[in-house]
């Protein structure tokens, strides 16, 4: 062994995993996210947008019968509910919206957020009819893709 003794080289070799490894995992997570964001985004696109619409529209109509996993959160307007996947999005939700794997869907008054998963803030808004809405992207008249 060199001049150094053991533990010297324990603490060399801790401090060299606390450093390095929090800054590979930092590279990976920059590195592989905005794909995963880009998947996420291109599923949204390439889904059935009248289905999405139509299911989004039901839950408006059926909003009584969806709990409110934010019961309380100062954030939401009165009468706003929040399916949060967390607690589980149930089979109740339509379909169209459960497979595009949502991390949270918030009902509003007038519209219905699809929030997804990603990097950065995604969601899918389906409007109320006759509403024409907006957002970064029109999928259809009423349907609007957000990316904050």
């Amino acid at each position: 062994m060199s001049k150094h003794g053991l533990n010297w080289w324990h603490g060399i070799i801790l401090i060299s995993l606390i450093v390095i490894f929090p800054m590979i995992g930092t590279y990976w997570y920059s590195l592989l996210n905005p794909a995963r964001a880009y998947t996420v985004q291109k599923h949204a696109f390439k889904s059935n947008h009248d289905a999405l619409l139509t299911a989004c529209r039901d839950m408006l109509i059926n909003r009584d019968k969806f709990r409110n996993d934010w019961q309380g959160n100062p954030n939401l307007a009165e009468g706003d509910k929040v399916l949060d996947a967390i607690k589980g999005i149930t089979p109740d939700v339509p379909k169209p919206i459960r497979e595009l794997k949502p991390k949270y869907i918030i009902l509003r008054e007038n519209k219905v957020e699809i929030h997804l998963s990603g990097p950065y803030t995604q969601y899918i808004q389906g409007f109320k009819e006759g509403i024409p809405g907006d957002g970064s992207k029109m999928l259809t008249n009423g349907l609007w893709y957000v990316r904050n």
